[in-house]
This record gives structure tokens, sequence and C-alpha cells, in this order.
């Protein structure tokens, strides 16, 4: 908090190279303006594309993207839950018909996280195993549960 009581935002985005010779991640932040923060909040986003090809870093950057995007031009009448799923519906229902669509794309998936702050309140939405975290005096707690298909055993 600053000297007048109002929260300061400090962000920063890292990520590790995995098995894969490409990073598949992305991140933002949009902190917005004043008007923005009122009415919708401030938006931190992690998504990782789920791809061996580069179409995981597609799909990863267009959902964070699509999403501040769509979320922004939802009313706030309609409630951060209902109108972050309002922005990604739509998204969603191209990146199927493009994988389906477009042998470049097949397969292409992302997990999505994202923590809506307005006023008081927080919000995370979250599909697939990134996760999000709650860090206070010293305690982490993970705040999403992943959701992951099983994989079967390596024979």
């Amino acid at each position: 908090m600053d000297a007048d009581g109002r929260l300061e935002i400090a962000a920063g985005f890292a990520t590790a190279l995995g098995p894969r010779k490409d990073n598949q991640d992305f991140g933002a932040v949009h902190l917005g303006t004043p008007s923005e923060q009122a009415l919708h909040g401030m938006l931190a986003i992690v998504a990782d594309g789920v791809s061996g090809s580069r179409a995981g870093r597609v799909a990863s950057e267009l959902a964070g993207r699509t999403f501040i995007d769509g979320y922004l031009d939802q009313s706030p009448l309609k409630g951060i839950a209902a109108a972050g799923v309002a922005a990604l519906s739509g998204y969603n229902r191209w990146l199927h018909a493009k994988g389906r669509s477009d042998p470049e794309m097949a397969g292409a998936a992302t997990t999505f996280t994202a923590l809506v702050m307005r006023g008081r309140e927080a919000t995370v939405l979250h599909v697939g195993d990134s996760r999000a975290w709650h860090f206070r005096d010293g305690v982490l707690t993970r705040l999403t549960e992943d959701h992951v298909l099983a994989q079967p055993s390596p024979a």
C-alpha cells in the first residue's frame, strides 16, 4: 500500500525452458486506466501452450490477448467470472475449429490462469495445470487445482 492506502502493483514475468527447444509460455498484465480499474479491475494472465509445434505458443498468446480485449468489452455488471468466461468462449470455439481445419494448428491448446483484481475483490479464472498461488506473511497457498487428462502409463 502507498501512503494514501492505495494498492501498488509491481509485475514481472519469468519462465524456464522445459524439455522442448522452444518456450510456449505467455504472460501479460493489464493495469488499465483509472476508469478501467474501477469498472473492470486489473488483470494478470499466465498461459502455457500445449503442443509439440509452434501452435502452442500461438494458442497461449492469443488466449491472453483475447481475454484482455474480450473481458474489457464486457459489462462490469455481468460479474467478473461470467465476463471472463464470455471473453474466452468465442476464442475456445475458434481454436478448436482451427485445430481441426489447419494442420499447423492441429492439437493446439493452452492452459490459462488469470487473476482479476477489482476493488477489494480478487477472482481467479483457471483451466489446465498452470497454477495460481497466494503469498501472505511468508505462507504460500495454492489457489487452483490442476485439470489434466489421465495419460496411459508407458509400457
